[in-house]
Parts: structure tokens; C-alpha cells; sequence
């Protein structure tokens, strides 16, 4: 089937599409995940691009798939559309973590966009929400819509669609940690444990390349520790360095 959402044409469906449909709302209602919530968007109209987060309400599921879509084709100004949020791809400025920001991209990168299946949700305090359209889940090509689903049983398993792109994204703001604090942090982390030396400290691109050495020599990795931050224990991949690994910034007198 194709995604056609926006006039009322389900009023015919064929058996086949009927059977399809339902086949689709069963098995994303046995997918073992928890926070799969359905949601109506203002007075049940239809997102027609990144929807407020504050006029998403929480409703129940459809009855059934046939009476879902056969029930949109009665008023196509309040059409009856609900949609759900997608699991581990929502958060904000102090919620959810670089796994759910990942997936998040993901979804809208792969299903958003001209697909009309996954819309932005977006609030305050940098929310963010991936929302999945049920009418397009229940009417998109089949390996459309295959792939979606295929992805959220995953995640019942393990809370990330790709790794690739959560492997991109961490370097990404770990990149944005380095130049917005961490640079500075360890220039100042080195002069306390060489107190009384004198450095001429390079470019940040540069010192960037001894830093990640000697944290590599140190153990020491970047990691998430909430919403969209990436932060790496500083004070430690200093405590094994010598003044040898600066000697090329240490000011001659």
C-alpha cells in the first residue's frame, strides 16, 4: 500500500489492505517495549510538519486498524489521525541521553521528510519527540513499513537503531565538549601539575591530538552523561602525563 493521508480516501478499502493493516497494529502492540504511548494532535487534525510537543494529549489505541481508517474518511478537517511517540527518541536539555538523540535523527532522517511517517515533536527547554503517524504505519509500502517496525522490536532488545550513527554523533559532541570547555579545562589541568612551568599552548586542534593520546594511554573515554552532553575525566588523563608530553609548548627562557 501507498501512504495517502491527507483526503478522505479509505472508504473503500479492499479486503487485503484491511488484513495488512491489522497484521501491522497487532505487531506493534506486542513489541515489548514500555513507552510506546498514542497521542492525538490538537482536535485529532493531521501534522503537517514539526508539531508543538505541548499540543500532543495522550489517547488509547485504535479498537482496529479497519475502524481507524475507515473512520478518517468521514471529515477530513478533524480527522480522526492519531499517532505514537517512538520508543528511546525523545528527550531534552536535561532528559534522555545521545542514544535517544541518535535514534531520533535516525527516524526522521530515514521516515520523515517527504514520507510523511515520522514528524518532529518540539518544546521547551530543547524538547524533542520523534512521533510515528499510525495512518502511515498502517498504509505505507510494505518494506517501509517492515523497516520500521523491525527497528522498534530491536529496541526491545537494545535501545539503538544504528551504531554507525550513534558512533558519528558522539564524535560530533565530543568535538563541540572540546572546543565549548574541555581544551581550556585541560590546559589549566596541566599547569597545576606542573606549577611554575610557563606554556605557549597551541591551537586547540592541535593540542587536541596529545589530549587524546594520553587519554588513550590513560584508559580514559568520552562518554554520555546526560541529554546531549559528552564529558571525559580530565584530571585523569593528566595525572599520567610528564612534562616530556609538552615539551614542544613549554616556554624557554
Amino acid at each position: 500500500m501507498t501512504t495517502r493521508t491527507h483526503s478522505p480516501v479509505f472508504e473503500c478499502l479492499l479486503p487485503e489492505q484491511i488484513a495488512i493493516a491489522e497484521a501491522r497494529l497487532t505487531r506493534l502492540r506486542k513489541i515489548k517495549i514500555p513507552n510506546i504511548v498514542f497521542v492525538r494532535y490538537d482536535a485529532y487534525r493531521r501534522a503537517d510538519g514539526d508539531i508543538p510537543y505541548g499540543n500532543l494529549k495522550e489517547t488509547n489505541s485504535p479498537e482496529s486498524a479497519e475502524k481507524y481508517l475507515r473512520a478518517l474518511s468521514t471529515d477530513n478537517s478533524a480527522s480522526g489521525e492519531i499517532y505514537f511517540y517512538a520508543p528511546y527518541a525523545s528527550g531534552s536539555d536535561y532528559s534522555g541521553s545521545l542514544i535517544d538523540r541518535s535514534n531520533y535523527n535516525v527516524l526522521i532522517e530515514n521516515y520523515g521528510k517527504d514520507k510523511e511517517l515520522v514528524f518532529s515533536a518540539y518544546g521547551g527547554y530543547g524538547t524533542y519527540a520523534a512521533v510515528v503517524s499510525l495512518t502511515g504505519l498502517l498504509t505505507c509500502d510494505d518494506d517501509v513499513a517492515d523497516s520500521l517496525l523491525d527497528g522498534f522490536e530491536r529496541l526491545a532488545d537494545y535501545p539503538l537503531l544504528d551504531e554507525e550513527a550513534y558512533c558519528a554523533l558522539e564524535l560530533e559532541y565530543a568535538d563541540s565538549a572540546w572546543q565549548n570547555g574541555v581544551a581550556d579545562d585541560f590546559r589549566r589541568a596541566v599547569e597545576r601539575r606542573f606549577d611554575g612551568t610557563d606554556f605557549d599552548w597551541p591551537a586547540d586542534d592541535v593540542l587536541r591530538i596529545v589530549f587524546e593520546r594520553l587519554a588513550d594511554e590513560a584508559g580514559c573515554c568520552w562518554y554520555n552523561e546526560y541529554a546531549d552532553t559528552m564529558t571525559i575525566d580530565v584530571e585523569r588523563v593528566v595525572e599520567g602525563a610528564t612534562l616530556s608530553d609538552f615539551a614542544d609548548y613549554v616556554k624557554c627562557e
